[in-house]
């Protein structure tokens, strides 16, 4: 899918404009002090908005810079609604991606039938499979211990600096990394 969130030079300047704003408090409902800004939520949501810009992940960036812009704003039932629904959202909106070409057209349906009973077709459908099983560990995972996304997103970036990957969502690697977490306190019997 192409990374179409927006253009390369409006959505830092956006970005940037939010974090300036953090910095004076500016325009924001309550009109925060510096001392206030500097907390450990702040700074941790703050350095996810700088590690998404500089790492070139629009992503992060952006959904680190909307809640930032929240979190200032003092919209914080916001956040209560966030942690309850928008996973179930972001799912949705996942999916709608995914089947569009199916729905508009674009993937004709003797495509579809032709390829779902191949070699590729029969993994696709077994990698499905896996990949509920996995996704299904990454939300018990974020579930039980939501500090863990910290780790995520960092690791998620250094995977697009360093190895060239891209943007994975963190449930995915949330499944992956329970898998791993598994092995290590297995390891450690």
């Amino acid at each position: 899918m192409a990374d179409s969130l927006s253009s390369d030079r409006v959505f830092p300047n956006a970005v940037v404009h939010i974090l300036l704003q953090a910095t004076n408090g500016s325009g924001f409902r309550g009109e925060k002090s510096m001392g206030e800004l500097v907390q450990g939520r702040t700074l941790i949501i703050v350095a996810l908005v700088l590690l998404g810009v500089l790492g070139g992940s629009k992503y992060v960036a952006c959904a680190t810079a909307l809640l930032l812009a929240v979190h200032l704003s003092g919209g914080h039932a916001v956040f209560s609604f966030l942690e309850k629904n928008a996973l179930d959202i972001g799912i949705v909106f996942l999916l709608l991606s995914v089947l569009a070409p199916i729905a508009s057209g674009s993937v004709p349906y003797r495509s579809i039938t032709r390829n779902l009973f191949t070699a590729s077709g029969v993994c696709a459908i077994i990698g499905g499979a896996l990949a509920t099983v996995l996704n299904g560990k990454g939300v018990r995972l974020l579930q039980a211990d939501q500090g863990v996304i910290v780790g995520l997103i960092v690791g998620n970036i250094l995977g697009i600096l360093v190895l060239g990957g891209i943007p994975v969502g963190p449930v995915a690697a949330g499944g992956i990394t329970a898998i791993l977490v598994g092995i290590v306190e297995r390891l450690r019997r």
